[in-house]
């Protein structure tokens, strides 16, 4: 009658890996000590392999974190309250479209008269990108003496102004 070890064949469980190799190595006729430790060298390397696994996903769930968090940094940082760079305002509702495309062109090539024409204390951060299309967007809508004073920052494509739409 076989011995009843309370080993499932069926599960992974390392005590069932030892007493199957104690038996393989029976018939083959390997010593019991030589045996036992090549059992406890395969287990130990096989953890070793899994630790090593589990450190690979830890370290791209920390890449992905990185990339998440690190790469929105002032917009996590301003939905807890805590302000990160400085941003350039909005010009005011009030100004008309001279003002506001001359605040866009100096924010974006004449800093120093932005900050003599409308009272910028400190520093601002630029979004290069949202401030050219807001200029472009404003464009239209300004006088001749103002495309004028931009396009000597950078080359403004004149909307045409015919003769009929003069007042």
């Amino acid at each position: 009658m076989p011995k009843d070890t309370g080993l499932s064949l069926f599960q992974p469980d390392d005590r069932r890996e030892i007493v199957l190799s104690r038996m393989r190595q029976k018939l083959a006729g390997v010593s019991g000590q030589t045996a036992e430790r090549n059992m406890r060298h395969r287990l130990a390397h096989r953890n070793r392999m899994l630790a090593w696994g589990w450190k690979g996903v830890l370290a791209a769930l920390l890449i992905v974190a990185n990339v998440i968090f690190l790469g929105k940094r002032d917009s996590n940082l301003f939905t807890l309250g805590v302000q990160g760079i400085p941003y350039l305002p909005s010009p005011a509702a009030a100004l008309g479209a001279d003002e506001k495309a001359r605040y866009w062109a100096y924010a974006l090539y004449d800093y120093d008269k932005l900050k003599a024409r409308f009272g910028m204390d400190n520093r601002y951060a630029v979004n290069q990108a949202e401030a050219k299309k807001r200029l472009q967007d404003l464009l239209p809508s300004v006088g001749m003496e103002t495309l004028g004073e931009i396009s000597g920052y950078a080359p403004v494509a004149f909307h045409e102004v015919s003769a009929r739409s003069r007042p």
